[in-house]
């Protein structure tokens, strides 16, 4: 192991003293320099001995034995554990997340994000919506940093169509809710552009999308309780089932 200073130094061919100067009068090389080795730089850290697994534990012990030796442990949905001496290696590549095509620390943003314009927003997803729309990057940048691959999404508000259009494109799976005509006027024939990938606005290019999987759409039934207008008072309410649902509608609807 060595220093940030010293391997910036041997990278760019300079001696050490001639390096610390060069970084000193510009702070952003070094920044440049640990985001490209990212995988590299590591810190070593005292692990929390009580909240880690069994088999963390084991190892932490074992590597005190052994100071000498490095020890890993592989884990199937967190990043492997290295061990050296009862300290653990933190890889600066883990608080790294890919925003917006590049790599950036994963620390708290400004809540002022003054870069996203709304340029073109008309256009995007080939349907108007005053005052409403947001644009398909703000919804990128915010699932970029929130969720994966494979995760759900549930907008219950979906106006537009823009988180569930984004989040096809990203490939996350969706849920959107939405009351009245928007359903047809704009969800639908949103979400069947982006499906046959003529949808080319918003992220389409950024992501490389092409079109592609499919959707289902349902019409929400009536309430499955009512309020019973003679046994229901201002402070108690009281729910029966609604009489729209006959024995198999009602069994139909529970067992779903």
């Amino acid at each position: 192991m060595t220093t940030l200073a010293r391997a910036y130094a041997d990278i760019k061919g300079m001696n050490e003293r001639n390096a610390r100067k060069e970084l000193k009068e510009s702070p952003d090389l070094l920044d440049d320099f640990v985001l490209n080795y990212a995988d590299s730089v590591i810190q070593m850290a005292r692990p929390n001995y009580e909240g880690v697994s069994a088999a963390a534990r084991t190892l932490i012990d074992h590597s005190k034995n052994y100071p000498n030796e490095i020890f890993k442990l592989e884990r199937d949905q967190y990043s492997d554990i290295y061990l050296k001496g009862g300290m653990r290696f933190l890889f600066y590549s883990d608080k790294l997340k890919v925003i917006d095509g590049e790599k950036i620390a994963g620390e708290p943003l400004t809540t002022i994000w003054d870069d996203l314009l709304s340029n073109n927003l008309h256009k995007e997803g080939g349907v108007d919506f005053p005052k409403g729309k947001k644009p398909e990057a703000l919804i990128k940048r915010i699932l970029d940093l929130s969720t994966k691959p494979g995760d759900w999404l549930l907008d219950s508000f979906a106006g537009s169509g823009t988180t569930g259009a984004v989040a096809h494109k990203m490939g996350r799976h969706w849920i959107m809710v939405e009351l009245g005509e928007h359903c047809h006027t704009h969800l639908l024939p949103r979400l069947r552009r982006v499906i046959d990938g003529t949808d080319q606005d918003g992220i389409s290019k950024a992501v490389n999308w092409k079109g592609g999987g499919g959707f289902k759409y349902y019409r929400l039934a009536e309430s499955l309780l009512v309020r019973d207008k003679d046994l229901s008072t201002k402070d108690s309410p009281v729910y029966i089932i609604n009489t729209r649902y006959d024995e198999e509608t009602l069994i139909r609807a529970i067992c779903k």
